[in-house]
């Protein structure tokens, strides 16, 4: 799961709602000094050296924020630093710390779909 904060939300075969989870942020901290973030087109590079951006795929979205990713079935919560948010051809979501490039994948969720 990902974003600034969480809400899942379980649906019955009608696809009505019947229960939901939610999570915030309720402390942040702030940083002592101020930092230089990597640009988008840095972030991109960070990509490419790691075999991650080929010619072949195109870049359908890029954001800078910070992301929470919740491990399912569990209750811990890993606050990213600042991170672009990159993905390639609409599929492949990848995460690039804005301070370190250091580059991290999550497997996509499934979402819900009208048949």
């Amino acid at each position: 799961m990902i974003g600034p904060s969480l809400l899942v939300l379980q649906l019955n075969e009608q696809k009505e709602i019947v229960s939901y989870k939610q999570r915030h942020l309720n402390k942040v901290v702030r940083q002592a000094q101020d930092v230089t973030l990597l640009s988008a087109s840095e972030s991109i590079i960070q990509l490419s050296e790691q075999g991650l951006f080929r010619a072949s795929k195109r870049m359908t979205s890029q954001q800078l924020g910070y992301f929470c990713l919740v491990t399912e079935g569990t209750t811990s919560v890993q606050i990213l630093p600042p991170t672009w948010q990159i993905e390639l051809n609409g599929e492949e979501l990848y995460f690039v710390n804005a301070i370190d490039g250091g580059v991290q994948t999550i497997e996509r969720l499934d979402t819900v779909s009208e048949k």
